[in-house]
């Protein structure tokens, strides 16, 4: 079933007209009409809302994806991936390339993580302020916290939305995410390591240390920007991390 004959399905099974969803999405039974005929596609904004409205879940309302359709989403992005984010002419390719890629996938949480964090970045091109991408990458991330079944999904978005919410000075949201957040003594790097084998738990450490010196050098960037961070001593620890395993 597409998901056009999906919403009339659950619509019917809830004894609900075309003009009673419409008005319950506070949108013309026209819009409706056209999602069942298969003539467009509900916006993701209100695919949330629309699943609540027909008492199913967001995967419900979703075809199953065939192999071919599977094939397909792996193979944008590879090309996504494969664009270059700092040339203006790949970046603009890019986000043209996943926003097409929604439109057919309007559900794929993996096609809204990406495109979200294509209209993160780009912040010197002029697309960025005249499409207004930073209010829609925090549309996109917003979404995904709400909608998605993977931890992964949800906690990059978080992620996001807290650098998102800063560069527009909303520290309070900024706090409020942060603070949905794992404490680090749980997350999932450090608890996996616990589950390798006793020739292998030295590496598993290492490469946890790596990370978290990432991190750090992250926070070091932003903390002294626009100075020059100065990150050798951080070079000088990762070298003898290596030499003490």
């Amino acid at each position: 079933m597409t998901i056009g004959e999906k919403i009339r399905h659950y619509r019917l099974d809830k004894g609900m007209t075309q003009e009673k969803l419409a008005a319950e999405l506070n949108l013309s039974f026209q819009a409706v009409s056209k999602w069942e005929r298969n003539e467009s596609l509900p916006d993701i904004t209100i695919i949330g809302r629309l699943s609540q409205v027909l008492s199913v879940s967001c995967d419900a309302l979703l075809a199953e994806r065939s192999f071919f359709q599977e094939t397909e989403l792996q193979k944008i992005m590879a090309q996504a991936e494969a664009l270059d984010d700092t040339v203006h002419a790949e970046y603009l390719t890019k986000t043209s390339l996943l926003e097409n890629a929604l439109e057919k996938y309007p559900c794929s949480m993996e096609l809204m993580s990406a495109l979200a964090d294509v209209y993160s970045k780009g912040t010197e091109y002029p697309e960025y302020t005249s499409n207004n991408y930073l209010h829609r990458a925090i549309e996109l991330h917003q979404y995904i916290i709400e909608n998605t079944d993977d931890s992964r999904q949800k906690y990059h978005a978080v992620q996001m939305l807290c650098y998102l919410y800063r560069a527009e000075e909303k520290y309070g949201l900024v706090k409020e995410l942060a603070e949905s957040m794992p404490e680090i003594y749980q997350c999932r790097p450090a608890l996996l390591c616990h589950s390798l084998p006793e020739n292998q738990i030295k590496e598993g450490i290492r490469d946890y240390i790596g990370q978290l010196l990432d991190t750090v050098e992250s926070m070091m960037n932003v903390l002294l920007y626009p100075d020059c961070a100065d990150t050798k001593p951080l070079d000088v620890l990762r070298s003898a991390i290596q030499k003490s395993f």
